[in-house]
C-alpha cells in the first residue's frame, strides 16, 4: 500500500523513488500501473523510469538473461556495496546532482563489473548521462569522460548561479531599499529613545530607593545603612538628567548619523567590492542584503542592553554591566562577521572578498574623516590666528 500510495504522489521524486523500488523488487504485479505511468505521468523523467522498470521486470520474469561472464567472481559483501552505491546515485540523481550520481555509478561498476550486464543498473546509467547503451557504460567507465561530464555540470551550475544572482540583484531597486532604509532609520530613533529614557527612568528609581533606604535607616527602621557602591551612585546621579526630551532630540540625532554613516560606508564598500575585487552588484543590492538584515537584528542588540540596564540598576552596578557588555560585545562581533558574509554574496564573490572590501570601504571612509576633521580644524585654528593678530 505504501508503494502504491507512492506511485500516485503528486511529487514526482516519490514516484520516482517507488519505481526504483518496484524494479528492485522485479514486483510484476505493478507492471500494469508502471505501463499506465510510462504513458500519462506528467514527469519525463517519471515516464523514463517506469518504461526502464517494465522492461527490467520483463526480461527477469521471462529468463532473459544477458550471458553474464561467469568468470568473474564478486562477493556478496561486495554486490552490497555496489547496491548502495546504486541507490545513492539514484539520491543523487533525483536531487539534480548528476557529477555526484556518475561518480557513485562508476564506484558500484568497478566494484562489482557484472552489473554491465544488469538492465537495471544500465537503466540508472542510461538515465543519468543521458545515453543508451554501450555508450552510456563509456561514460561510467572512462576516467576521461567522467572528468569531462564533471567539468560540464561544475560550468552548468556556474553558469545557473551566476544567472540566478543576476536576477536578484535586477530584483533590488531603489523604491524597495528606501523603505528598508526608513524602517533602519525608524528602529534607530525608537529604540534609542526606549532605551535613554530606560535608563533614565531606571537611574532614577535606583536613587529613589537607595535615599528610601537611608531615611528608613535614620527613622530607626533598619538596623543598617545600604551599601552603596559611590561611583556608581554618582554615575546614576548623572544619568538622571536623561529625561524624555533629552532623550528625543538624541534619539533622532542618532538615528540620522547612523542612516548617514551607514549609507557612506557601503557607498565606498561597493566602490571596492566593484572595482577592486570585480564583484557584480549594485549599490541597492547591496543596501538590501545588509539594511535588511540589520533590520531583524537591531531589535535583538537593543533588548540586550534594555536587559543589562534593568539588571544593572536592580543590583546596583556590580558584574552586571562587565557581562552586558561582553553580550553587547558577542552579539556584535556576530553581526560584524555575517555582514561581509551579505557583502560577499550580495556581489557571489564570498566571504573573504566581503570581509576585504568591508575593510577597503570602511578605510576610505576613515581616511575622508580625518582629511576632514583637518580642513575643519585647520579653518578654526586660522580664524583664532587671524583674530588674535587682528586683537594684537
Amino acid at each position: 500500500m505504501k508503494v502504491q500510495a507512492a506511485l500516485d504522489n503528486s511529487d514526482p521524486k516519490q514516484r520516482f523513488a517507488a519505481i526504483k523500488h518496484i524494479a528492485r523488487t522485479k514486483n510484476v504485479t505493478m507492471l500494469k500501473k508502471l505501463t499506465q505511468m510510462a504513458r500519462d505521468d506528467p514527469d519525463e523523467q517519471v515516464r523514463s523510469a517506469a518504461a526502464k522498470a517494465i522492461d527490467y521486470i520483463k526480461a527477469d520474469s521471462m529468463g532473459d538473461a544477458v550471458a553474464k561472464p561467469q568468470e568473474v567472481v564478486v562477493s556478496a559483501k561486495d554486490v552490497d556495496r555496489a547496491k548502495r552505491y546504486i541507490d545513492s546515485a539514484i539520491g543523487y540523481q533525483i536531487n539534480g546532482e548528476r557529477e555526484r550520481a556518475l561518480k557513485e555509478l562508476s564506484k558500484a561498476l568497478e566494484i562489482n563489473p557484472r552489473l554491465k550486464h544488469d538492465p537495471f543498473y544500465k537503466s540508472v546509467v542510461d538515465e543519468v548521462t543521458g545515453e543508451s547503451g554501450e555508450e552510456a557504460l563509456r561514460v561510467v567507465s572512462n576516467p576521461d569522460q567522467l572528468q569531462e561530464v564533471a567539468d560540464h555540470e561544475r560550468k552548468r551550475k556556474l553558469e545557473k548561479r551566476q544567472q540566478q544572482h543576476q536576477e536578484s540583484v535586477d530584483r533590488s531597486r531603489w523604491s524597495s531599499v528606501i523603505m528598508d532604509l526608513a524602517i533602519y532609520t525608524f528602529l534607530s530613533i525608537v529604540l534609542t529613545i526606549l532605551g535613554l529614557g530606560l535608563t533614565g527612568q531606571s537611574a532614577q528609581n535606583y536613587l529613589t530607593s537607595q535615599e528610601a533606604a537611608i531615611q528608613a535607616f535614620e527613622d530607626g527602621e533598619r538596623d543598617e545603612l545600604p551599601e552603596v557602591d559611590p561611583a556608581f551612585y554618582e554615575y546614576a546621579s548623572q544619568l538622571m538628567s536623561l529625561t524624555i526630551p533629552v532623550s528625543v532630540i538624541a534619539g533622532l540625532i542618532t538615528g540620522i548619523t547612523s542612516l548617514i554613516s551607514l549609507l557612506i560606508n557601503l557607498l565606498f564598500t561597493h566602490i571596492a567590492a566593484r572595482f577592486v575585487f570585480g564583484g557584480r552588484a549594485t549599490l541597492p543590492h547591496l543596501i538590501y542584503k545588509v539594511v535588511s538584515y540589520y533590520n531583524t537584528r537591531l531589535p535583538i542588540l537593543y533588548g540586550i542592553i534594555f536587559v543589562t540596564i534593568v539588571l544593572m540598576f536592580a543590583v546596583g552596578g556590580g558584574i552586571i554591566p562587565f557581562v552586558g557588555a561582553a553580550a553587547i560585545g558577542l552579539f556584535s562581533l556576530m553581526l560584524f562577521f555575517q555582514t561581509i558574509a551579505r557583502i560577499g554574496q550580495a556581489y557571489d564573490f564570498g566571504t573573504g572578498k566581503g570581509c576585504l572590501s568591508f575593510l577597503v570601504g570602511s578605510i576610505i571612509v576613515a581616511v575622508i574623516s580625518f582629511v576632514v576633521q583637518l580642513m575643519f580644524f585647520g579653518s578654526v585654528a586660522a580664524m583664532i590666528a587671524s583674530q588674535m593678530e587682528g586683537l594684537a
